[in-house]
């Protein structure tokens, strides 16, 4: 199946010499016109001997060395930085804010002063959803899976229809919950990123039912979460994914492309 030009709503960038531009090249060699950038707390989230990814100074310096490539995400912690925190990104060009590892669940009150600003500065969220990787700090900033259902998102949405909120993974392991969400609150959408365990155990009755409401195809963004060298692979899997929902042409391209372009109000051809 042919490739159809795609834009990639969840990468983060590895702090590895001459990544930038050896993802870029993959980008032109796979066709993917544009990656929206997701900075890290790297204080806060370590794996192991993992190189890492760029934090937020990073990220908005490869993005504004490459404007037509790249979007940027700040990565916050609403439990520090608060609505001022947002406002200072905004003001710096990020256009997006990355939530994780909340101390609180998603939806407390405390977080809302944070997405109202979000909101009024026009900002997109992407927040991870469902169980989240081992880190060695998670003890100290009080990690849970629990606080990052899909569910979480539904509140928010519905406080601000205006906020365009994009929950990462389909919620995996939450993958029904994620998607009974997705269905039924306009503003919310989920990238399948990751290639988590989750979804590569789904067969293609279960891709069916997930696509049964045929608007869901408006819903699901291409989002890939993996190194560079693994961009050809998340490609397959996306339209091993499309084929098995019985996806039209039309559909693959609004889930590959034109979802995220409407989201971000992108002005690629």
């Amino acid at each position: 199946m042919k490739h159809v030009p795609a834009i990639d709503c969840h990468v983060h960038l590895v702090c590895e010499h001459g990544y930038i531009d050896n993802h870029l090249r993959e980008m032109d060699r796979l066709g993917i016109e544009q990656s929206w950038l997701l900075a890290v707390d790297r204080q806060q989230y370590i794996e192991g001997e993992f190189p890492g990814y760029e934090d937020n100074e990073g990220v908005l310096k490869a993005a504004s060395g490459h404007p037509d490539r790249f979007v940027a995400f700040a990565h916050i912690r609403p439990d520090k930085e608060g609505k001022d925190g947002v406002r200072a990104y905004a003001d710096q060009g990020f256009k997006g804010l990355k939530f994780i590892q909340p101390r609180l669940p998603y939806n407390h009150e405390k977080y809302f002063p944070v997405y109202k600003e979000a909101r009024d500065a026009e900002m997109v969220l992407l927040f991870h959803t469902g169980v989240v990787g081992y880190s060695q700090n998670d003890y100290k900033y009080g990690t849970s899976s629990a606080n990052m259902r899909p569910v979480f998102l539904d509140p928010i949405a519905r406080a601000f229809p205006s906020l365009n909120i994009i929950g990462a993974h389909l919620g995996s392991p939450w993958v029904w919950e994620a998607s009974a969400v997705a269905r039924h609150v306009p503003n919310i959408h989920f990238d399948l990123s990751g290639g988590l365990w989750t979804l590569k155990t789904m067969d293609s009755s279960d891709w069916k039912k997930v696509f049964a409401w045929e608007r869901m195809f408006k819903k699901i963004l291409f989002g890939t979460d993996v190194h560079y060298r693994n961009l050809q692979r998340s490609l397959a899997i996306y339209e091993d994914i499309l084929r098995m929902a019985e996806a039209t042409p039309r559909e693959r391209i609004l889930v590959m492309r034109e979802n995220a372009a409407r989201i971000m109000k992108s002005n690629l051809p």
